[in-house]
């Protein structure tokens, strides 16, 4: 399985970003319930920003590895996905 990210040098102020995913058919895949809370983009080895699904923001690289902002997303995921 790979991933493919198709981004330009620089984010658009649109934030669109395009992820395709191919499965070779060797991978049984189940179905499983699963949410994505965050997508973070590597450059050069290291982390270059992250998007964050539930709070929709974009985070630099200090944001991404922040502790804190990252418990906050889960905690607030966590309340999001217990309303009706």
């Amino acid at each position: 399985m790979t991933i493919n990210l198709i981004n330009s040098e620089r984010l658009s102020d649109d934030k669109v970003l395009h992820a395709t995913i191919f499965n070779d058919g060797h991978l049984e895949c189940p179905r499983i319930d699963q949410f994505m809370l965050r997508l973070t983009a590597i450059r050069n080895r290291k982390i270059w920003f992250s998007y964050d699904f539930v709070t929709h923001e974009l985070l630099n690289r200090d944001q991404s590895l922040d502790s804190q902002r990252w418990h906050y997303t889960v905690n607030r995921f966590s309340l999001l996905s217990k309303q009706p």
